[in-house]
């Protein structure tokens, strides 16, 4: 990962950082992303855009996070989730710790 400076995005001042694919990772992707470049904001550390760039250096694919609301106010009855009838539920209680068995 490389620090590149700060620019402003949609009126916000935000850290531009850019990155190659480590070669530790395998990438099922014939094609994978040559370069990643990452716009953090500098007043609370969210990402608001992603654009990912191909071996050459063309844009291959771009995301940009908008209406990004800190602290919401979000009522409980928000998470409430009835499912239709019919639906198969499958309950998971423990996973357990996540382990890298790819060497």
């Amino acid at each position: 990962m490389e620090y590149l400076g700060n620019e402003e995005f949609e009126g916000e001042e935000v850290y531009v950082i850019e990155g190659k694919p480590s070669a530790l990772i395998k990438h099922k992707n014939p094609d994978p992303p040559g370069i990643s470049r990452f716009y953090i904001g500098t007043k609370d550390g969210i990402m608001r855009r992603l654009i990912l760039y191909n071996q050459e250096g063309r844009e291959i694919g771009s995301q940009t996070f908008s209406n990004i609301r800190i602290d919401p106010s979000i009522s409980e009855k928000d998470f409430e989730f009835i499912p239709p009838d019919g639906t198969q539920i499958h309950e998971v209680k423990d996973v357990g710790p996540r382990v890298n068995h790819e060497k």
